[in-house]
């Protein structure tokens, strides 16, 4: 049910999040068997089953605190776009588009979905905020976790130095090949930011073929930003058959990062 949990205590409060994996629901092949993703083609009553599970999962990691009453995601478009969640919703609920989401309640959950792009966590310890982020290769290109950030600062006066992130499982270098287009893009993308001495940590060639280390991007982004604290889960999601992944199968599910205030 989940690769990963972990929870954070702070005097402001805390956070709580887990990764989701591909198995313990309902689904059938090729989406065997905790899909979290509606738009792939799944039965739409099978993955609301499957969000049932696995938010119901997520809240009983949670035995000292109170349970989450709602459950936030959005329609994911690979946009630098996000949805800040500022008061009481019901049940499981889909906010619309947009690939980041925002709270300071406790009251909601959060989810993001990837099927080989990044789940990212991003969580103000001193004003006790939460932000998921789906950043798949167009959100790291288009700076998606500043643009998070900037809406933490303006929603909640979020410190780039108090933030912890989390960056879940998704493709590294060792499977994302990509052509001439993209890795011309990148180097021009290290260059305009002045990084160019990293160009050679976002794209390696091996064999005449060119892999992206969108990992590495975040990271260079982190520190440019002045994250005070990151962490990077280890493993791909296309090389692990326990997740699902869209450069592995094409028809597939998605799985998901779940947080919650505490």
């Amino acid at each position: 049910m989940f690769a990963f949990e972990k929870s954070i205590k702070t005097f402001a409060g805390g956070v709580s999040f887990a990764l989701s994996n591909r198995f313990g629901g309902v689904s059938k092949k090729p989406y065997e068997s905790l899909n979290l993703g509606f738009n792939v083609g799944d039965e739409k009553h099978l993955v609301e089953q499957n969000l049932q599970i696995a938010f119901s999962a997520f809240c009983a990691l949670q035995t000292k605190s109170k349970p989450a009453k709602s459950l936030a995601y959005l329609t994911q478009i690979h946009s630098t776009q996000g949805v800040s969640v500022s008061r009481a919703i019901g049940g499981i609920a889909n906010l619309g588009e947009g690939d980041f989401l925002l709270t300071n309640r406790k009251d909601c959950a959060l989810l993001v979905l990837v099927a080989d792009c990044n789940p990212v966590l991003l969580y103000d310890k001193c004003n006790n905020a939460l932000s998921l982020i789906h950043a798949g290769r167009a959100g790291v290109f288009g700076k998606i976790c500043m643009r998070a950030l900037e809406s933490m600062r303006e929603h909640f006066g979020t410190h780039a130095r108090d933030v912890y992130a989390f960056v879940g499982v998704g493709i590294r270098e060792c499977c994302y090949e990509v052509g001439s287009e993209i890795s011309s893009y990148v180097a021009q993308i290290a260059t305009d930011s002045k990084h160019i001495q990293e160009t050679e940590a976002f794209l390696t060639t091996r064999e005449d073929r060119t892999y992206l280390n969108l990992q590495a991007m975040l990271e260079s982004e982190f520190r440019e930003l002045g994250i005070g604290e990151s962490e990077f889960m280890q493993g791909c999601s296309c090389c692990d058959k326990s997740f699902f992944s869209y450069r592995r199968e094409g028809t597939t599910g998605r799985f998901g990062l779940f947080g919650r205030l505490l």
